[in-house]
């Protein structure tokens, strides 16, 4: 009963992994929706539950979250790397590393989700979702480390738990936000005046206009560098112009002559 339980919610988890898979979170999710939960799952059926468990997992989510720099997980994962060396006599550091890590996460990410609505007036779903997740992810680890026996008791509310956030980041995407109406009338009005850019483009060239990469706006967004090209081209056939510094003129001027 307990495998086929296992088989059928890690059916659930793929879901996230699919609709990220050209987002910049796409190894995240892979981490958190395949692998971490099979190795808990796997971990349960054994009942071979090790306090090694979770600073070894926190360790591979750290490192495929893409939002912070490498300088700053080095910082973050060091107290965690040296309460696995000193396992018996570090119980207590493990458990505050892991929990400084995902306060991080989500300081991080409100910080995040302030500035696209200060900035853009606009609200990702998927952010908001990322935070109850780190949440969850703080209050089991805490659990884990103060009663292990609590925690397997309550494993599989835990579990279901997971799999509702796994079923609202499939739903939600990457690209549900909510937006204020205003601004939405605003961009309509002025895709229509801009060589049919879609909205999306006009964010991009936007971003171009301002002195922003490829790479700064594609973390700004959300999405891959991948996608960011794609939207480059797409704008350089529709504005029949080769360069960034074209792209950039004719959208000052365009503007310009709006205002």
């Amino acid at each position: 009963m307990i495998r086929i339980i296992v088989f059928s919610t890690l059916l659930f988890y793929i879901g996230p992994v699919i609709r990220f898979r050209k987002h910049v979170l796409f190894y995240y999710f892979y981490i958190v929706f395949i692998a971490s939960p099979i190795l808990y799952l796997i971990r349960h059926v054994l009942s071979e539950w090790t306090l090694l468990d979770f600073p070894i997992i926190t360790l591979v989510i750290l490192f495929s979250y893409p939002y912070l720099k490498l300088k700053t997980k080095l910082i973050l994962a060091l107290p965690v790397i040296i309460s696995i060396m000193h396992l018996v006599e570090s119980s207590i550091l493990s458990l505050i590393s892991i929990e400084v890590i995902f306060l991080y996460f989500i300081l991080d990410l409100v910080s995040l989700i302030y500035k696209e609505l200060k900035t853009r007036h606009q609200l990702f779903i998927f952010q908001l979702l990322l935070v109850v997740e780190f949440i969850l992810d703080g209050v089991k680890v805490f659990i884990y480390y103060e009663d292990i026996q609590l925690f397997l008791k309550l494993f599989f509310m835990f579990t279901t738990a997971n799999i509702l956030i796994a079923v609202l980041f499939t739903i939600a995407g990457p690209n549900f936000v909510f937006k204020k109406k205003s601004l939405k009338i605003q961009s309509v009005r002025v895709e229509e005046r801009n060589f049919h850019l879609t909205i999306r483009e006009l964010e991009i060239l936007h971003l171009i206009s301002i002195g922003m990469t490829s790479r700064e706006i594609a973390e700004k967004l959300f999405i891959s560098q991948r996608t960011v090209k794609n939207h480059r081209a797409h704008i350089k056939m529709k504005l029949n112009c080769k360069t960034r510094s074209e792209m950039t003129k004719i959208y000052n001027d365009k503007n310009s002559a709006i205002a």
